[in-house]
């Protein structure tokens, strides 16, 4: 069997195959750990994964911040390079499962992966010009709140990496009339640099004025994206965010991690936010 999987494009396997030749990029990933799969060959890049149970023969080829899990392996070849790395520990059906948020107060919910850490209010770090959720023009203001973060924690990649931290937010308020709330204002605070890319994007029906932003100072570094949509007398913002720090200023930060693979993950949560009504 062969297959070859990019985005965020996902493959389940089940029953026997004697041999297996895959090729992973992206977010995509791979669970075979029911499977009986005798000899697997795998190419993968990015932020892919692949899950597998017992084999007779594994063969390997890793890059970016791809992982491989595995029980056991007779005959074992590995090349990595980055970060990325492989696991005797093939993560249970628990840890995989998505779970969802909603908020009867403010009329939404969105889906998260059970690793994500979800809070009250904004990211940590959110008070510091160089972190995210940026303070945007009405937010710093004083006019909004923000609702939720579900965070991506930073161990999720190796500690050799300049993975910092990344998130998605949903901020709210009453203060603005629609006209205000769907124009993007890039000055995002001080320290971070807006873009003038801004474009339209639909999310499950509804219509998002979207921004970029970033900033950085001090080794440190942050990305972001910046979604606003007017729904029930209200302002919603939308962020997701990346945070890096370190490279080239700590000796045991060897590697960057891939910003858009990062990116692509908390994407996955955005495309599920929905509005109750």
């Amino acid at each position: 069997m062969e297959a070859e999987l990019s985005g965020a494009s996902k493959l389940f396997l089940s029953g026997t195959a004697d041999s297996l030749q895959l090729s992973l990029s992206g977010v995509s990933n791979v669970k075979a750990e029911s499977a009986q799969i005798k000899s697997a060959d795998i190419n993968l890049s990015g932020a892919s994964e692949a899950r597998f149970g017992t084999l007779e023969s594994l063969k390997v080829e890793a890059s970016g911040a791809s992982v491989v899990y595995y029980q056991s392996a007779t005959s074992l070849q590995e090349h990595y390079s980055g970060a990325a790395h492989s696991s005797k520990r093939v993560p249970s059906q628990s840890d995989a499962k998505d779970r969802e948020y909603q908020n009867l107060d403010y009329n939404f919910k969105f889906n998260y992966p059970a690793a994500y850490l979800v809070s009250d209010g904004p990211a940590a770090g959110a008070a510091n010009a160089y972190y995210l959720p940026i303070q945007t023009y009405f937010f710093k203001a004083q006019t909004g709140r923000f609702v939720v973060t579900a965070s991506l924690p930073k161990e999720t990649y190796p500690a050799n990496t300049d993975f910092d931290g990344a998130f998605f937010s949903v901020a709210v308020t009453q203060e603005l009339s629609q006209a205000e709330c769907l124009k993007y204002n890039p000055n995002s605070g001080a320290g971070s640099q807006g873009t003038e890319t801004v474009r339209q994007e639909i999310i499950n029906g509804v219509a998002y004025t979207v921004g970029d932003a970033s900033g950085a100072g001090m080794s440190h570094q942050a990305y972001g994206k910046i979604y606003h949509t007017y729904k029930n007398g209200s302002c919603y913002e939308l962020q997701t965010g990346v945070r890096t720090s370190g490279f080239g200023a700590a000796d045991f930060i060897t590697e960057q991690v891939n910003v858009e693979d990062v990116q692509a993950r908390l994407n996955n949560v955005l495309r599920t936010f929905t509005f109750l009504k």
